[in-house]
């Protein structure tokens, strides 16, 4: 889910410029590695998020 809401965001945004892969090296840019970190943040939170909305309600 966060890495189709931060892409949808992030195309939404930039449109086709959106520069977050180099196709002939086949890696990610700068830009790629940051909405890579901010998908792994908002996964993680989520997670978290999860865990605590579960416990909550007496699941274990």
């Amino acid at each position: 889910m966060p890495l189709c809401v931060v892409f949808g965001i992030a195309f939404l945004l930039r449109g086709s410029g959106l520069n977050y892969r180099d196709v002939e090296r086949r890696q990610l840019t700068l830009t790629g590695w940051l909405l890579f970190a901010v998908i792994a943040v908002l996964t993680a939170v989520g997670y978290w998020w999860l865990q605590q909305e579960f416990a909550e309600l007496g699941y274990r």
